[in-house]
């Protein structure tokens, strides 16, 4: 009875091989959690520039109106879109970390075509 009271006080806390499986599960958590949260970072890049793409389009579809029947210019375009920047090539705007490419003939543009992220 004595030997038996003794091997009971002396096992306290966990064996080896539970904590081994505690920490493989909580590896392999860890690791789905990581997957699925840069998936998660690579759809909000996909939505923030569809988003871009939207009020961009919102812009043009702007100075199409106020344009009388003009042609719509750069200047037109920029005075839309808050904090926007056109880059030296002509064909491109930068807006917060987005940028969109558009279709430009002459000193006109006719189109928004893509947007992208900007790392």
């Amino acid at each position: 009875m004595k030997n038996l009271m003794t091997r009971k006080k002396a096992q306290r806390g966990f064996t080896l091989i539970e904590l081994a499986i505690i920490i493989a599960v909580l590896g392999i958590l860890g690791a789905v959690g990581a997957v699925k949260i840069s998936s998660m970072n690579e759809d909000a890049k996909r939505a923030g520039a569809f988003s871009a793409l939207g009020n961009a389009r919102s812009a043009l579809a702007m100075a199409v109106a106020k344009s009388n029947g003009q042609d719509v210019t750069e200047a037109m375009l920029l005075a839309n879109m808050d904090n926007a920047v056109s880059k030296a090539d002509g064909k491109t705007i930068t807006w917060d970390k987005y940028s969109i490419e558009y279709a430009k003939t002459g000193n006109s543009i006719s189109g928004i075509a893509t947007a992208s992220y900007i790392p």
